[in-house]
């Protein structure tokens, strides 16, 4: 059996604790990697193939010589999926890729990319990450006959890079649509006052289109609010806001500032969606599919979220915030405008009104197709090889066993008991992985210290070996350098037993700072149930 690696938190064929998905952020800060990552391993698994995760260990550099030649001899390739790669903020991880895929001997699979840009940005234009991004394409290019964008856009930034289209690159829209093969089944869009809207949005929206969209679910009664980043997590489930540094002033949160947050986007337990029970997550991407097959609309300004309502059947429409997005609804045909074009005006069914969902199903067969040749191109196997209309997946037998997630219920309908250990569970995990991390930035700072052992001792052999020699000249000179490296030495040693107290006191800070967060969470988290269970006509907790 072929066994592939491939950049990624949770496996579709894992079950985790929700606690165990916040603690390690396990969905990369965004769910909707949950979905992407879902439909390429359900077209690549194959009957004699196995797929494993790297935990997100490559980009973070979590790798060395040992672990490349384990690598190497364990797996036949690396997949690698990307969403917006090509921007400022992900060059030293996008540097770790490229340091990893250089070392390794064995295919390097890049099945998605971006560029990150305004709507608005010549894609011509030069970046201070230009080097990197060429330096990471060559390295892939080493180890696969072409690479698959996103979209035009990032061809077009790649061509100015001196990058060949159909030759080095090709776009092929987004691997999480073709999950399903050829078919999407899109229903028609009718809308009613009793449909069941569903939404998405970040904080890269104004204030004024939160509004106008919080208006919009508000009019309907079985509308929802669908959460994708890590910290709606957080919200949902534990009841305070997103925090996951190791320094125990991050644990100081302005309460009184997030209890104001009601007509924004939902930070705060006292936000309308919350009290009204209608902020959804999915830690499954098979759940949010599903559950997206009762959605009589999709709309907003998640890519993948929209991707989750289409593979369900599900009308959808997204507002677009930057190039990433809207070269990636183009490609696809999803009915889609900017931020900048959007007008705030009338009710959701007037602004809907003309508006075909169904273009994705009429341009799928044509990039399902463009999907299957970059496959055949790279020699990457997928369940479409010998039939392209292939319907079941081994990913589907595989997970019909019993690998079901917890449900992310919201913690205003917990008894007082639930948030408690909820929280409870969270810390316990939290030090454990507070702990590991130690672990590892002192097995770094021990590292830095053998090496410099090392040098300290083979200069001290040549310094003796020089004035054995009688050679005063060439022994005053190392001597002054032996002097360096010793100081240097001290230096580094002293700063670790530093480090090491810090990380002790810094400890104990932190359990003090967790606990008092943790009887906070508690009597806010409560109080808010009360008063949602009041909004939603239900008794109070006893």
């Amino acid at each position: 059996m072929k066994k592939y690696l491939m950049r990624g938190g949770i496996s579709p064929l894992e079950s985790m604790r929700i606690s165990e998905i916040v603690v390690d952020n396990k969905i990369g800060d965004n769910s909707g990697n949950l979905v992407y990552l879902y439909s390429v391993m359900r077209s690549l698994m194959t009957e004699d193939t196995q797929i494993d995760m790297d935990q997100y260990d490559i980009e973070m550099g979590r790798y060395d010589s040992k672990k490349i030649d384990r690598i190497n001899s364990e797996y036949a390739a690396y997949i690698l999926p990307l969403a917006d790669a090509f921007r400022g903020d992900y060059v030293n991880k996008l540097n770790n890729l490229t340091r990893f895929i250089n070392g390794v001997k064995i295919p390097v699979y890049l099945i998605g990319v971006g560029l990150r840009a305004s709507l608005d940005e010549d894609p011509a234009n030069k970046h201070p990450y230009d080097d990197a991004v060429k330096a990471f394409l060559s390295a892939v290019l080493k180890k696969s006959a072409i690479a698959g964008l996103r979209g035009e856009r990032t061809g077009a930034y790649l061509k100015g890079l001196g990058f060949v289209p159909e030759k080095d690159f090709t776009v092929i829209g987004c691997p999480s649509l073709y999950g399903f093969g050829r078919e999407l089944g899109q229903r028609e869009l009718h809308l009613s006052p009793e449909s069941r809207i569903s939404i998405n949005y970040g904080y890269s929206f104004s204030p004024e289109i939160r509004k106008w969209l919080n208006e919009q679910i508000m009019n309907y009664e079985h509308s929802q609010f669908v959460g994708q980043q890590v910290k709606d997590l957080w919200l949902l489930y534990y009841g305070f806001p997103y925090h996951y540094r190791d320094r125990p002033q991050d644990y100081k949160i302005d309460w009184k500032a997030v209890e104001a947050d009601t007509d924004s986007y939902p930070l705060g337990l006292k936000h309308p969606f919350m009290q009204t029970d209608r902020v959804r997550f999915f830690v499954d991407p098979r759940t949010w599919i599903r559950d997206m097959n009762t959605v009589d609309l999709s709309i907003g300004g998640r890519f993948h979220g929209s991707v989750a309502a289409i593979l369900g059947g599900a009308p959808a429409y997204v507002i677009c915030t930057d190039s990433r997005m809207k070269e990636l609804a183009e490609y696809h045909g999803i009915p889609h405008t900017t931020v900048k074009e959007m007008k705030l005006t009338g009710s959701l069914e007037e602004y809907m009104e003309g508006i075909d969902p169904r273009i994705p199903q009429s341009r799928q067969d044509a990039c399902f197709g463009h999907f299957l040749d970059f496959l055949r191109k790279n020699e990457i196997p997928s369940i479409y090889d010998e039939d392209p209309e292939r319907k079941d997946a081994p990913l589907d037998q595989a997970t019909d066993v019993s690998f079901e997630f917890e449900e992310v219920t919201n913690v205003l309908r917990c008894t007082p008991d639930e948030i408690t250990n909820r929280v409870n569970e969270h810390n316990l995990l939290y030090v454990e992985w507070y702990r590991n991390l130690n672990e590892r930035r002192m097995a770094k700072k021990d590292k830095e210290l053998d090496e410099l052992k090392k040098k300290l001792k083979a200069a001290e052999s040549r310094y003796d070996r020089l004035a054995g020699e009688g050679d005063a000249a060439r022994s005053e000179e190392l001597e002054q350098k032996l002097k360096k490296l010793t100081e240097e030495y001290e230096a580094t040693k002293q700063r670790e037993e530093a480090a090491k107290k810090r990380e002790e006191e810094c400890r104990e800070e932190l359990k003090k700072a967790k606990l008092q967060l943790s009887r906070t969470t508690v009597k806010k988290a409560i109080s808010a149930a009360d008063l949602g269970r009041k909004v939603l006509g239900k008794k109070p907790i006893e």
